[in-house]
């Protein structure tokens, strides 16, 4: 035997509840407990996120404490010793670059004399690249041939006679101005 205590109108009764048009309902005791469990699902996502900065902002508190220990652990003279020789790297470096090797002057002229040819002075001028050289040959014929033998080698750019004379002893003296390409002097 079913005993009722309480009459039917006055039993509670869940409510459907339409959330979509399409009819797509749900009691109102599962509503109120899908709200219950989002709120709390972005209670704990919002704690997360507070405790996340909480932890952020002692890491950066530590890293400037790092950064500051650091800062005090420099050594500024050897700083500024590494940056002057830095500096003079770099002025050796084009130290290097514009340096002259003179030797080679030499090595032209051990290449292109002929035998008959004896220098009996010379004159540089390494910035301008410039040889005067004075000569003693035994005829005009040897001397026109060293001209050409100069004039042919691509190391010089223009050779120039002066000072054409015969000495006493039949020799022919003369004054070569040589200009070679300063390219070559630089080069290594």
């Amino acid at each position: 035997m079913d005993i009722k205590l309480m009459p039917e109108k006055y039993h509670k009764s869940s409510k459907k509840v339409s959330l979509f048009r399409d009819g797509f309902t749900i009691d109102s005791d599962h509503l109120l407990l899908f709200s219950l469990s989002l709120l709390l699902l972005i209670i704990i996502l919002c704690l997360g996120l507070w405790g996340y900065k909480i932890y952020l902002s002692r890491d950066i508190d530590t890293s400037i404490t790092e950064i500051e220990e650091l800062q005090s652990q420099r050594n500024f003279e050897l700083e500024a010793s590494f940056a002057n020789l830095k500096i003079k790297i770099e002025d050796f470096k084009q130290i290097a670059k514009v340096h002259v090797y003179p030797s080679k002057i030499f090595k032209i002229l051990e290449e292109l004399t002929i035998p008959q040819i004896k220098f009996i002075g010379l004159d540089v001028n390494l910035l301008e690249a410039e040889l005067v050289l004075e000569t003693e040959s035994i005829d005009y014929n040897t001397l026109a041939k060293q001209i050409v033998v100069l004039e042919d080698d691509s190391r010089i750019k223009n050779v120039d006679l002066s000072g054409v004379n015969l000495d006493d002893s039949g020799k022919v003296n003369s004054n070569l101005k040589i200009k070679i390409d300063s390219d070559f002097l630089y080069s290594e």
